[in-house]
């Protein structure tokens, strides 16, 4: 007691540390269209950044709850082709969001659900900066389907979605819809098909295809050549006289689509005394 005991203190160094903020910034959504000065296509150029609730636009891009619509429409209805250049970094923005996206063309109405737009995401982040994923819509002149089908075909066309030129589109459950003005001769019915270029250019029916105030709708898992008709196309083939004896002979017999290979499978004909198989 009345003693002075010492006490030493360590000292305590204080490091102060920088905190320094990263800003990101964030770009509107946009689509400008331009003609290409070589081919006179027109190319429309989709930017930005799609940030939920809070994602800015501008010119020809709109979001409305979980949907993105972009417009590449020009006033000009002669226009038979357009090529649409999605951004990369565009395209990761989407990577978790559950949305739609429109992409309004003069040819058609592109719709992307959610798991195709993942899979745009996926490409987008795979691509890196400055690189484009290419969706192109093309209304065609002529199509591939076989010449019998020239009378009935109304319209054809051929949609991609590519980078690099392999196909976006990868998920089981990515689907695609595609909308555009019925072609003249179609109201009520209408007939869509696939040409399957792996199979001869056979005609697979697109089962959804559905038109209604003069507005064809269908979905699809891939995009390739369609053709429109306001009738069902079948294969036919035709018996020429004295192939069978004493019969009636059939024309327009509906057979299976050509293999991969360009053959026509056997085909049971029925006369109207007997029946034979027919290998095509």
């Amino acid at each position: 007691e009345g003693q002075t005991v010492p006490v030493t203190i360590n000292k305590i160094y204080l490091q102060a540390v920088e905190l320094q903020a990263i800003w990101i910034e964030i770009e509107p959504l946009k689509a400008d269209v331009s003609k290409d000065p070589v081919t006179g296509t027109l190319v429309a150029t989709i930017t930005g950044t799609y940030n939920g609730a809070n994602t800015e636009t501008e010119g020809g891009a709109d979001v409305k709850g979980k949907k993105v619509t972009f417009d590449a429409t020009v006033k000009d209805e002669t226009v038979k082709e357009m090529v649409v250049l999605i951004d990369s970094t565009t395209a990761a923005t989407f990577k978790d969001e559950d949305v739609t996206v429109d992409v309004v063309t003069n040819v058609a109405t592109i719709t992307l659900n959610g798991a195709a737009l993942q899979d745009l995401a996926k490409t987008g982040l795979q691509a890196g900066p400055a690189q484009n994923i290419v969706l192109t819509a093309v209304k065609l002149d002529d199509n591939s389907a076989g010449a019998q089908f020239a009378e009935k075909i109304k319209a054809a066309y051929d949609f991609a979605l590519t980078y690099q030129g392999q196909d976006v589109i990868k998920s089981a459950n990515a689907n695609v819809t595609v909308t555009f003005k019925a072609p003249e001769g179609i109201t009520n019915n209408v007939f869509v098909y696939f040409v399957n270029t792996n199979r001869a250019n056979a005609l697979e029916p697109v089962t959804n295809a559905t038109v209604r105030n003069g507005v064809i709708t269908m979905t699809t898992s891939h995009f390739s050549e369609y053709v429109v008709s306001a009738d069902k196309l079948v294969y036919t083939i035709t018996f020429k006289p004295g192939e069978a004896t004493g019969t009636e002979y059939v024309q327009n017999v509906q057979i299976p689509a050509p293999d991969k290979d360009g053959k026509v499978p056997a085909a049971k004909v029925t006369l109207m005394n007997n029946q034979f198989t027919k290998s095509g």
